[in-house]
């Protein structure tokens, strides 16, 4: 029904001269459309119910027997006339499609907001099977713009794979894909959470599902974990031999395949994160090209989450080779990125490097103070896989700025986080930090403390051939020898 005609059902008595305070061309003189949205909306609350149902069938219906690109172009408007005119199921599945386009747009929000009235409206379909075969989808589907939107940390999001989970056991049959996907969502969540134990086991599920499935996908995203595990159980040289092995085969160029179910693109991730395990075994040439190939990548890919995956761990990077130009300009690169995108967990980290970068361009004030703020950000978040590194970056920020008992407070809360996480992979860093905070107190009492927290770092570098803390460490010890040859001098 034609608006001048269903606007005159409901408001017989206003006359033809008056349309044009209501009406007007639309464009490309395709009809009339409302001068006013309160107008359109004044009209629509002005239909019976039974009227907007009749309505909402006949427009679906035209759209549907005439105009099929309009419904794939649009599934989002198609899915609305659906709702309105009680085709509940068709609603909900067109929602679901019109999430897909979102996320393809990485339009995360907008995707979580689609597929949530997919959610909702599968509980109207009168078929179990069908409902919780669409329902699971759904789950999966808004896992991914759940992790960037929310981030990966959000109890949301291991509250929708646990659903996912238990639908297809219901269902009895889950592809290798989705179940890849449903166990790399708990994953995720448990690694970014610091669940560094249940994270490990989930990433053992991960690589029985891959050895018995024979997937390439799956095999790449139990790859992803494994050497996620290992990594943050301070076994460097193991990671680095699979993430040799992932970068020397083809297996990373399926990744964009999975684009719906996983949030970031794991070659993305796996170079990334090589490129700051192959820092600490001492290769800083090698970490600093596969960070420019990572970033590149991810730009290439046009996938936001994983652009701020590259930006914000290579910053910390570029913290770590001492380059203070390079992880100033690469975070501010990812807070602006996260702002415009909404990545809380990436707006955080990005604001931390920056406040270490700009503490050791010694501008005191707003190094600090970026400091706090991606502090009080990434506690906002739940993540806490990253919070020893970060404290240790913080720790070392305060020492370059002479906030001597400040970086002893952030050294403890890396201890603290890291001991509850049983995450061991900057523990030699932590505890080298810690002596030279204690060295700065500048007495024989404190020199002896000081040695002993050095002294246990190296130790542990060693142990984990974590070359390059090795020569900080022992640079921090002929400094301490010297300061205190100064002393006696």
């Amino acid at each position: 029904m034609r608006i001048r005609a269903i606007f005159q059902h409901v408001h017989a008595p206003i006359k033809e001269k008056e349309y044009r305070f209501i009406l007007t061309q639309a464009p490309l003189n395709s009809g009339l459309m409302f001068r006013h949205a309160l107008l359109q909306e004044i009209a629509y609350e002005s239909l019976l119910r039974k009227e907007r149902l009749s309505f909402h069938k006949q427009v679906a219906n035209m759209l549907r027997d005439k105009y099929p690109k309009t419904i794939a172009r649009s599934p989002e408007e198609f899915a609305r006339h659906c709702e309105g005119g009680g085709e509940y199921e068709a609603a909900a599945i067109y929602y679901l499609k019109a999430g897909e386009q979102a996320i393809l747009k990485s339009a995360s929000i907008e995707a979580v907001d689609l597929i949530s009235k997919t959610l909702s409206l599968s509980e109207s379909i009168d078929d179990p099977i069908k409902q919780d075969a669409l329902e699971l989808q759904a789950h999966i589907t808004i896992g991914a713009p759940l992790q960037a939107a929310k981030g990966f940390a959000d109890p949301n999001v291991l509250e929708t794979y646990e659903r996912a989970l238990q639908l297809s056991k219901n269902i009895g049959d889950l592809s290798t894909d989705l179940h890849t996907s449903v166990l790399w969502g708990i994953f995720s969540f448990n690694l970014v959470r610091g669940n560094l134990i249940e994270a490990n086991n989930v990433s053992l599920q991960l690589e029985r599902l891959a050895e018995s499935a024979g997937s390439k996908n799956t095999s790449l995203v139990a790859l992803n974990a494994r050497v996620a595990a290992l990594y943050y159980n301070g076994y460097f040289r193991q990671a680095a031999k699979i993430y040799e092995t992932a970068l020397t085969n083809d297996s990373l160029e399926r990744s964009h395949s999975l684009r719906f179910s996983h949030a970031q693109d794991h070659g993305v991730t796996i170079k990334i994160s090589s490129a700051i395990t192959s820092w600490i075994l001492g290769d800083s040439e090698k970490s600093k090209l596969n960070v420019t190939q990572a970033i590149s990548l991810a730009k290439e890919l046009q996938r936001p989450l994983s652009i701020a995956f590259s930006l914000g761990f290579g910053g910390a990077e570029s913290a770590l080779r001492g380059d203070i130009e390079g992880a100033e300009l690469l975070s501010r690169e990812v807070i602006e990125l996260a702002t415009d995108q909404y990545f809380p967990l990436w707006s955080a980290f990005g604001r931390i490097v920056l406040g270490w970068s700009l503490c050791a361009s010694l501008n005191d004030d707003q190094g600090v103070k970026m400091l706090r703020q991606g502090m009080k950000e990434s506690a906002r978040t739940g993540a806490a896989f990253e919070a020893p590194f970060c404290f240790g970056l913080i720790a070392d920020a305060y020492l370059r700025v002479g906030r001597h008992e400040d970086a002893m407070g952030a050294v403890s809360m890396g201890q603290s986080i890291a001991q509850r996480n049983s995450a061991s992979y900057w523990d030699a860093e932590l505890l080298r930090l810690k002596g030279e905070c204690i060295a700065c107190r500048d007495n024989e009492i404190s020199k002896i403390e000081a040695e002993s927290c050095l002294q246990s770092a190296l130790a542990i570098a060693n142990l984990q051939a974590a070359e390059n803390i090795i020569k900080l460490t022992n640079k921090s010890l002929r400094r301490l020898k010297d300061n205190d040859n100064q002393r006696a001098g």
